[in-house]
């Protein structure tokens, strides 16, 4: 079908009535590479990388240790979450890093902040041993913790980490932070405690 458009007078800005068509500019992108619309219905390629990946959940119901393994090397980022982690009795509840040598029991560096609402004061510690996340509860005390471990730079074992913990009975929150250099690739990290676990679970996703 044709239609015929007809114009008697074209008025420009310039008074002269000339109307000029530029060219449209089309621009090669045959050789363009990373994220450009799939208008084709091809697959999109160099997108970003995705978010976390599971490493799987660890039963505290028993024991005095908890470790999740199978880390790949080159990992940057670990998120670990306690989930209503307890003991049977008054006991610390803290963290470990290890390498393909096993779980390293010195040289952490850290700093940790309890402030007690009941009391309303604060105190602090620390242990070289491990990273201490808590300084000890009543049996049947949940814990629930995040923590974010993180590489400090591509290609080198140093490690960065900072938590927040709740703890149900005073009730109570400690937070604190520090660093640990492993001898090798982090390939897993335990929870361990001074006494013996009686209830709950934590996780750990990595990037």
């Amino acid at each position: 079908m044709t239609s015929t458009l007809k114009i008697d007078t074209v008025t420009t800005l310039d008074g002269t009535g000339n109307i000029t068509f530029s060219r449209p500019i089309v621009a090669d992108i045959s050789n363009v590479t990373g994220i450009l619309p799939a208008i084709s219905g091809a697959a999109l390629t160099n997108l970003p990388a995705g978010g976390y990946t599971e490493l799987g959940v660890a039963a505290t119901t028993s024991g005095s240790s908890s470790t999740i393994g199978s880390i790949p090397a080159g990992v940057k980022t670990v998120l670990i979450i306690w989930n209503k982690i307890s003991c049977t009795g008054a006991a610390e509840v803290n963290m470990q890093l290890g390498d393909s040598g096993g779980l390293e029991t010195s040289g952490y560096l850290s700093n940790n902040h309890k402030h007690t609402t009941s009391s309303g004061h604060y105190h602090q510690f620390a242990d070289t041993a491990h990273f201490g996340i808590t300084d000890g509860g009543g049996g049947a005390d949940p814990f629930a913790t995040v923590m974010n471990l993180t590489r400090s730079a591509s290609g080198v074992n140093d490690w960065v980490v900072t938590w927040i913990c709740y703890q149900s009975t005073e009730p109570a929150q400690t937070m604190g932070c520090g660093m640990k250099t492993l001898s090798g690739e982090l390939t897993q990290i335990a929870v361990i405690t001074n006494g013996t676990f009686d209830a709950g679970n934590w996780n750990a996703y990595y990037q």
